[in-house]
């Protein structure tokens, strides 16, 4: 005879599911609202990553300076909070929080554009194509 594990709900954990899928969900949602504060961010600090190295932002710029500026603020500014949203939303999703999903498929669909548009360039440039 097989004996089959009994599942007991006990209200204690359910109720401690609960306060962390809500937790995770407002991480998820805070990362979401700071990817555009963060896209603000890199168009600050764009510029005087340029002027540090020696460079007129208004004027031409060769390519690597764009790649240094580019390497230096999105993962930090746009990627990261992206990775974050993902990750809190599917776990607040997990524990029953189903708006998770919504913030998780924002911040990828944010952050695959960014890296989209960053390999796009990549390739454009090293075909040729300005």
């Amino acid at each position: 005879m097989i004996r089959r594990p009994t599942t007991e709900i006990d209200p204690l954990r359910s109720s401690q599911d609960s306060d962390q899928g809500k937790r995770n969900l407002r991480i998820a949602w805070v990362a979401v609202a700071l990817i555009p504060i963060g896209f603000g961010a890199i168009q600050v600090i764009g510029p005087l990553i340029a002027e540090a190295l020696g460079y007129d932002p208004a004027g031409f710029v060769p390519y690597w300076v764009g790649l240094v500026g580019w390497l230096a603020t999105v993962p930090v500014f746009v990627l990261l909070p992206a990775a974050v949203a993902i990750r809190y939303g599917l776990r607040a999703r997990r524990q029953g929080r189903e708006a998770g999903y919504i913030a998780a498929l924002i911040g990828g669909t944010i952050g695959g554009f960014f890296l989209f548009v960053f390999i796009a360039s990549m390739i454009g440039h090293l075909l040729g194509i300005e």
